[in-house]
């Protein structure tokens, strides 16, 4: 009987060590699961479906208030945005005599206007440091002589919100309404620049 009692007091000894180690194991657990509603309450407020989803529904009429404000003078079309928060969707559309149509649908030029105004109209909103440098690299190349003379008005129209605005073209009639030219002279193996 006594040997029986000395193992049953080892054994109760060893349990209630193995109980406590769960105890413990058990704190550590909950503290984990807790840090992981945390991290996911924070990934799903930050996902495309949280806070960024609220800010653009909030901020999209201004955003279309400002996509028409730069285009109202210079072309016969509209450019909106449109989103459907709960699938995560947005769409970019023209509307012109025509109707309503989704931007890849659209000609070149409008496409690249509706480009620009789409980059100049969140510059303008953004809260961030606003640059006063607009730089355009070769976007002239695949308009016609009519289309270009609508990117000329908005060029200049994009005068009064940039104090610089730098294009990259060889399209002569982009050059005639610059103040200024940089004329990049390639002679094979090296280029220069001829003011």
């Amino acid at each position: 009987l006594d040997s029986q009692k000395n193992d049953t007091f080892l054994r109760l000894g060893s349990n209630k060590q193995k109980l406590e180690q769960f105890l413990c194991e058990k704190e550590e657990c909950l503290g984990i699961l807790q840090q992981l509603q945390i991290f996911e309450s924070i990934y799903k407020a930050f996902s495309k479906n949280g806070i960024p989803a609220m800010i653009l529904k909030g901020q999209l009429p201004a955003i279309n208030a400002e996509l028409e404000k730069i285009l109202t003078s210079t072309v016969d079309f509209k450019i909106f945005l449109e989103t459907d928060i709960s699938s995560n969707v947005m769409d970019v559309f023209i509307l012109d005599k025509d109707g309503k149509r989704v931007i890849e649908t659209a000609s070149g030029m409008e496409k690249m206007i509706a480009s620009l105004a789409l980059r100049v109209a969140l510059t303008n909103l953004s809260s961030l440091p606003k640059s006063d440098i607009f730089i355009l690299d070769e976007g002239f190349g695949p308009l016609d002589d009519t289309s270009i003379y609508q990117c000329l008005q908005l060029m200049s129209l994009l005068k009064s919100y940039f104090r610089i605005i730098l294009v990259i073209t060889h399209i002569a009639p982009i050059k005639e309404i610059a103040d200024k030219l940089i004329d990049i002279k390639d002679e094979g193996a090296t280029s220069f620049v001829q003011v």
